[in-house]
Order: C-alpha cells, then structure tokens, then sequence
C-alpha cells in the first residue's frame, strides 16, 4: 500500500513538472511563463454556426494599449484553422490589451506600413492595398479582419498563479468581395472594357475607411465570346454611400454603355422586391451579376433590359445608357 501512494506521488510530482510551474512543486513562481491563447473562426451575421476555413493561412496580429498605442505585433506561424486550434504566445501586460488581426491565405498584396511599439497609435496605422497609382489588376485572395468577442483583455499580476494563460477568442469578417460578371447581348464586332471604380484601398489598422483617392478595379481574365463579355473582379470593402461604380466601355467607338452605382442600384437596390434579396453584403462575398443588354436602333443606345444578381431579379427605373 505504501509503495502504491508513493509510486502515485511521484507521478502527481512528475506531471506537475512537465504541466509547468505549480504552487505545490515551485515555491518562486515569478519566472513561469505566462501569455494569452488565441482562437479564430469565421461566422458572419447569417451564420448559425462559425466555420474555420483551410485558406486563412497567414495573420498579422497586433496589441494596443488602454490609450490605443501600439504595444508590439505579436509574432504568428502558419495558421490552421479549426474548432481546437489555438495560438499561444507569450504576451502579458498587466492592464487592459486590445488586439486586431488580419488575416488570409496571402497578405502580400497589403502594405502595412511602418510603425512603432509604445508610440504609433490605431489611427495612424494605416493598412492598404498594393495598387498602382490609378487601378489594381487581378484577383485578391481572400482577406479578414478581427476583434477580440469580448473586448479588451485585463491581465492582472498573477506571479503568484505559476502558468497561466488567458483565452482570447476573435471572429474574422471578410472584407473583400468576387464579382462574376456577365454582359450579353453586345455587338460582337465592338471590343469592351470592363472595370469597378472606388475609393476603398486604404484602411485604418481597425478595418475603417482610410481617406483615399479613386481608382479602378480591373479584371485579369476578360473575354467575349460572341455576344457575350464575361469578366471577374475582386474588390475590397463595399458600402453604401461611397459611390462605388461598375463601368463597361465600348472602347471601339470609345463609348460608356453602363455606367452604374455598384452598391445602391445593383447589389443592394431598394427598386423592385428588395425584401426578397437572398444576400446582402455583411453574408455573401460572391456575386453573380448578369446584365442583357439590346441596342436601341432609333437612338442608337444601348439599353440594359434586365440584370440578375445570385438569381435575384434587380429593376432599372432609368434604363436608357450612354
């Protein structure tokens, strides 16, 4: 019997050992680590359940003070997402610690800037999409940003706690969205160009709106196969009030024949049965939008007769291009 509580003592010793530091093994615990682990999941507005998807890959993970100073980038590895994954780092302040990530399978289409622990604040970091001075062509993986569920973190002094990580789950919204689109019924002897005007490349470390200058999204896969131009654009962040446009150009006689507001009379037109919309822009990313078109032969205009957007029917009030 004697031999059996000893042999179970030494494997309680044992554990404790190779657990971490413990008030019953250590008697100075001000050297054991302490730290923060981090969960990640992505479930937009419409979801009933989070999901982890394999692209989010890479993430820049940042943590701000109480007065919003920047306190270090906390260092990330290759991510894989999953209900069990977490992060463990070693960041321990005492205080309140907010944190900000971005995330997705490719982060070197953004430029983070340059920035400085203990001095550089949230608004002056500013986060933007690598483009040229006027466009940006070609496709954007997938890109997110997220905020602790919970709000700022308090850690308090808890040397005498031995090992003790704090959980910090955050939820990641995509920012960025796929337009597939089709355009029939135009002249197959004219060539088109298509593009989507914004003003949305540059953000705050928050994911806010940056000022910025306008500028034009082009498609890397344009073609037109009899009457028909199909394209795909990847944008950044949409929302009302911003003037996004969707702009086709006849560039065979130099001519705009669409020229409409992406947000307000496409995606999220209030004109027709808008209650019936099966999307909206805080769940969906991924937009089918096809447009008919016919030429006017009295006026010599091209008319955009109907448009559909992921199978929901979008009215034209004004319907006369050009």
């Amino acid at each position: 019997m004697m031999k059996r509580q000893v042999h179970y003592i030494a494997g309680l010793i044992a554990t404790l050992l190779l657990a971490g530091c413990h008030p019953c093994v250590y008697e100075d615990l001000s050297d054991c680590p302490q730290g923060v682990d981090f969960g990640f999941y992505v479930q937009s507005p419409c979801a009933a359940e989070p999901s982890y998807p394999s692209e989010i890959r890479q993430a820049r993970l940042f943590a701000f003070d109480e007065q919003g100073r920047l306190v270090r980038e906390i260092p990330v590895p290759e991510l894989k997402l999953s209900k069990d994954f977490l992060l463990r780092t070693d960041y321990y302040r005492v205080g309140k610690s907010d944190f900000i990530v971005w995330a997705g399978s490719d982060l070197s289409l953004l430029d983070f800037g340059s920035f400085t622990p203990g001095s550089t604040t949230k608004e002056q970091m500013i986060v933007s999409l690598k483009r040229q001075a006027e466009s940006f062509a070609g496709l954007i993986p997938p890109i997110y940003i997220g905020r602790p569920d919970k709000g700022p973190l308090t850690q308090e002094d808890r040397s005498a706690l031995g090992t003790f990580y704090d959980r910090v789950d955050i939820r990641l919204d995509q920012i960025t969205n796929r337009l597939r689109i089709t355009l029939a019924g135009l002249d197959p002897e004219h060539k088109y160009s298509v593009r989507v005007e914004d003003s949305n490349s540059k953000y705050h470390i928050d994911g806010t709106f940056a000022p910025d200058t306008r500028f034009s999204y082009l498609p890397e896969d344009l073609a037109m196969e009899g009457r028909t131009v199909t394209a795909t654009i990847d944008v950044m962040r949409l929302a009302k009030g911003r003037h996004a446009l969707l702009i086709v150009t006849d560039t065979t006689d130099g001519k705009v024949i669409l020229r409409k507001n992406l947000v307000e009379e496409l995606l999220i037109s209030e004109d027709g049965d808008a209650k019936s919309r099966p999307y909206s822009l805080e769940c969906d990313h991924l937009f089918d939008i096809r447009i008919d078109f016919k030429l006017d032969l009295d006026k010599g205009n091209y008319v955009a007769v109907t448009a559909i957007i992921n199978k929901w029917n979008v009215v034209f009030r004004d319907v006369t291009l050009g």
